[in-house]
């Protein structure tokens, strides 16, 4: 899963190596992009969706049952977090409870 995937610029190397890649981003521009280079790849492993207007819980459903071993969430990070006392807290909740790792 490639959470924040901008343009797709790492799509090409995550179907390489995965059977399933789910990428997903808030720009619907760059989801845009992303579906071009999906499409001009032949990336057909891909699952792209824009999370703009989705709620967490809707973008978990969007996700289905399917289990991913990875979750990439590069250049993600510095964006979660809503003030500088609370924001170790808000990005370990996003890592631990919103994507379920331990």
């Amino acid at each position: 899963m490639d959470y924040g995937c901008a343009d797709g610029s790492f799509l090409p190397s995550l179907s390489k190596y995965f059977n399933n890649v789910f990428a997903a981003d808030i720009n619907p521009d760059l989801i845009g992009e992303a579906t071009i280079l999906k499409r001009e790849m032949k990336l057909d492993n891909v699952k792209l969706l824009c999370t703009k207007d989705l709620s967490f819980e809707e973008t978990k459903k969007a996700v289905g049952d399917t289990k991913y071993d990875i979750v990439y969430i590069l250049e993600v990070m510095e964006h979660v977090g809503e003030n500088g006392s609370t924001m170790y807290d808000d990005k370990k909740k996003t890592v631990v409870t919103d994507f379920g790792t331990h």
